[in-house]
């Protein structure tokens, strides 16, 4: 989900984690673990622009999730287009699951579905240690909404610079 509201962090949400930081723009990076569908649940996130972008230090997979924009390219304008997102045309995103963070788990069983996790109280059911709470998890923890909400969903299809030839 976004950084600085994870299952260890204390925070349930980005303007706690911040609270002594005055917010000069609106942009908030989602991990490689949730995709925007997770994140959309969660109404307290829609004041911000999600935006995602690779790790620089795993050069193979570079690209595979980005920022899009349908504007000029200098600081200016993609300042702009992250404060009001007139110009952000929206994410590529890889595939959540496929990540290691996405279920929640311990090293003897990954993949706990939400319900299963919160039916163990946290531990693990064939070890009986404390679990990693994945995103999934973690997501439906601080979900004020159903799976499939939308409503700010971004089409970049649409975007000229984003077609494919």
């Amino acid at each position: 989900m976004v950084r600085g509201a994870g299952s260890k962090s204390g925070f349930d949400a980005i303007a706690d984690c911040y609270a002594d930081s005055p917010t000069t723009s609106s942009p908030a990076e989602t991990g490689l673990s949730s995709d925007p569908e997770m994140n959309w649940r969660v109404s307290g996130l829609d004041k911000y622009t999600l935006v995602s972008n690779s790790d620089a230090h795993s050069p193979p997979v570079l690209g595979r999730e980005a920022t899009v924009f349908d504007t000029d390219m200098d600081y200016y304008a993609v300042r702009r287009a992250l404060e009001t997102r007139e110009g952000f045309a929206g994410t590529v995103e890889f595939f959540p699951r496929k990540a290691s963070t996405t279920p929640t788990g311990t090293q003897v069983r990954r993949a706990l579905r939400p319900a299963e996790t919160i039916a163990h109280n946290g531990l693990c059911p064939a070890c009986g240690k404390p679990l990693t709470v994945g995103v999934l998890s973690r997501i439906q923890e601080l979900a004020d909404r159903e799976l499939g909400y939308g409503g700010r969903r971004v089409d970049f299809a649409a975007s000229s610079r984003c077609r494919r030839s």
